[in-house]
């Protein structure tokens, strides 16, 4: 009966080991099945498929990303379809004309600025304009409902800060020269108020320093609102307006003294911003917030860090509702 029972043991040994391969192989595939840590990225709700789409974004080692991850009631899903070339800092809104999440330029991995015009229809993305008039990162993009359009202004060209304002309604149009509204600047945070019907815009970074103003585009004109006030300048910073308590928002950012911001801040209707709320996720720059008006509720997902003189990227999402945060378990 010795060789027997050898035998047996043996088997069960390999038995054994083949399900603990598996139980690692499982849990490897469930610890990478959302996306990677990332800063500079696009995350923006998309109401036809009820889902949250992010793309690109810088990764810890300072590449930029190509990936397209979506979160749904089911969780994250990686969509592993053809898509735009790899970069951060695109300029990123939901057109509901096209029922589409548009992106626009952005930076690559060559150091390049972008100038190309894409859209994500809820399965796959589609190239719209490989080589557009305007060619800037670091800019920002919203949906105007008015002009069935959308609407950009500002960031970097590639070779200098850039106040331009332009508008995309299947074809391009310069709508805004420099000086004919806020400084040139980059890195700014911009969103379209559903309760004023106007484009709103604060903050930012010019080539020796920041902006505390705010300015509203309205009635085919820029006005200012407020500022500039050094004390509260911010850059890279997220802005969003929040449906449900038809305020615009701010959230993140770093300010003057190059101290990452935690606070949430509210933009009233003269443009000055106040803190609203102290009980944030962490302080972080570079983050995005993908809002669904429908529901009153914002996602945001990941940023950058200050670490140990380090820059290291996040991967936490947290929920905004009802005037609060909460972090969410991935």
């Amino acid at each position: 009966m010795g060789p027997v029972h050898k035998t047996q043991c043996a088997a069960f040994l390999v038995f054994l080991l083949l399900v603990l391969a598996a139980i690692d192989v499982n849990a490897a595939t469930e610890a990478i099945e959302k996306p990677s840590a990332r800063w500079g990225h696009s995350f923006v709700y998309h109401p036809p498929s009820d889902s949250y789409v992010i793309f690109g974004g810088a990764s810890e080692r300072r590449s930029y990303l190509n990936d397209t991850w979506v979160w749904s009631k089911d969780g994250w899903r990686h969509v592993d379809v053809g898509s735009p070339p790899a970069r951060g800092f695109a300029a990123a809104t939901y057109n509901p004309e096209r029922k589409s999440i548009m992106i626009h330029g952005g930076r690559g991995n060559n150091n390049s600025t972008l100038s190309d015009l894409w859209e994500w229809d809820g399965t796959k993305w589609s190239e719209v304009d490989l080589q557009s008039p305007f060619q800037s990162d670091h800019h920002a993009m919203v949906y105007l409902p008015d002009a069935r359009g959308v609407f950009l202004f500002g960031g970097w060209t590639g070779k200098k800060v850039t106040g331009e304002t332009w508008f995309w309604d299947g074809e391009w149009e310069k709508i805004s020269d420099d000086g004919c509204g806020p400084s040139p600047r980059s890195a700014f945070g911009m969103t379209y108020n559903g309760e004023h019907g106007q484009v709103e815009l604060y903050g930012g970074l010019w080539i020796n320093g920041q902006y505390a103003d705010s300015w509203a585009w309205k009635n085919g004109n820029w006005r200012q609102l407020s500022g500039p006030y050094d004390n509260s300048s911010l850059d890279h910073h997220t802005m969003f307006y929040d449906s449900s308590l038809r305020q615009t928002l701010i959230f993140g950012g770093k300010d003057y003294r190059y101290t990452l911001r935690y606070e949430t801040r509210v933009m009233n209707s003269s443009g000055l911003v106040k803190t609203l709320v102290r009980d944030n996720p962490s302080a972080r720059h570079s983050v995005a917030i993908a809002f669904d008006k429908k529901r009153g509720r914002g996602l945001l997902f990941g940023g950058k860090i200050y670490f140990q003189d380090e820059q290291k990227p996040l991967n936490d999402m947290w929920i905004w509702e009802a005037g609060g945060w909460r972090e969410i378990s991935q």
